[in-house]
């Protein structure tokens, strides 16, 4: 696997006087300054300050799946929780399994 070019996470959102919203990295590093544009500005930041964790977690749901897909389907169990979290992190407004009619 090559190597990470962008800005390591976790990232987070964070407020700053005359700016708004801002998303930064460790050590508050700047990622993004998030305007007003007439959506939810805030609903934006989460989803750019989750976008480390997204990566993460489909390239381990990519990995599960490459290596346990028609073999060991049990470890498939897996990918929910995963990708779950990281949806969470980035829409944390989202309906769970339950709401959604799941189990």
């Amino acid at each position: 696997m090559k190597d990470i070019t962008h800005t390591p996470g976790p990232w987070h959102v964070a407020m700053r006087q005359r700016i708004g919203i801002t998303v930064r990295a460790a050590e508050e590093k700047p990622i993004a300054d998030i305007w007003q544009n007439g959506d939810d500005p805030m609903a934006n930041a989460r989803l750019i300050a989750a976008a480390p964790d997204l990566l993460k977690a489909l390239q381990t749901i990519a990995h599960i799946a490459h290596h346990n897909f028609g073999r060991q389907t049990e470890k498939l169990a897996d990918i929910e929780p995963i990708a779950r979290e990281a949806i969470s992190k980035a829409s944390p407004n989202l309906p769970s399994a339950s709401q959604e009619g799941g189990e």
